[in-house]
């Protein structure tokens, strides 16, 4: 999967619930982390070690949110893998800033 790729997969199912980004993400082959026996135990800064790309920051929720989506390859340990992170932050206007709500981590065996 590319970076063009999973920002259209991002604004088609942005305005959505999430569990409809989850379940693009799913059709195209991809594993929850955090329901894998095996890929739940990867630290999350190892993924971020490897090289990533980012996409651009969409709001949500009439701006109360904002989504992006990371895409982490080169993983120590896990070089026939690609992460994709989700990452939604809570956006407060009045301090003009965002910090993390949620993050879910998705992983993709890459042929």
């Amino acid at each position: 999967m590319n970076i063009i790729d999973l920002t259209q997969i991002i604004k088609n199912n942005r305005h959505s619930e999430e569990k409809m980004l989850k379940k693009a993400l799913k059709c195209q082959g991809c594993i929850d982390c955090a329901k894998d026996k095996e890929m739940r135990r990867i630290n999350l800064c190892d993924i971020a070690k490897g090289c990533t790309a980012h996409t651009e920051v969409f709001p949500i929720k009439n701006g109360k949110f904002e989504i992006f989506v990371d895409i982490c390859t080169n993983v120590k340990g896990y070089e026939d893998h690609e992460f994709i992170i989700i990452n939604i932050n809570k956006v407060y206007k009045d301090k003009d800033l965002s910090f993390p709500y949620k993050i879910f981590t998705y992983a993709k065996a890459v042929k």
